[in-house]
């Protein structure tokens, strides 16, 4: 299962991990970790390249972790709710394969 923990401050996303494979199907084949990949890796290149946000990024195997520097501008606040749309869309088609959970800092 993909373990997704998201993190807001004042109601402002701040920072988000993902950790683990899906489980869905083989490596390679696996639709859902592939989508999961594709939402949160175009969410951090969408915010290092269309924002002056600053943030720090640490990523292994099966695992990222993004977080702001500072408070996110509005253009990122955009950009990561459209990312928890996209895990949460997911997530209703697949729920056995993918765990949100949402703490407040």
């Amino acid at each position: 299962m993909t373990n997704v923990k998201l993190f807001k401050t004042n109601n402002i996303f701040t920072k988000i991990i993902v950790d683990g494979h899906s489980g869905y199907a083989a490596e390679g084949e696996d639709i859902v970790c592939a989508g999961i990949s594709a939402l949160v890796l175009n969410f951090v290149n969408s915010v290092d390249d269309l924002t002056d946000d600053k943030f720090e990024l640490k990523t292994d195997d099966g695992y990222v972790e993004f977080v702001f520097a500072n408070n996110p501008s509005h253009d990122s606040s955009l950009l990561f709710d459209s990312l928890v749309l996209g895990l949460e869309n997911i997530k209703k088609d697949y729920n056995e394969f993918l765990s949100i959970v949402l703490e407040e800092e």
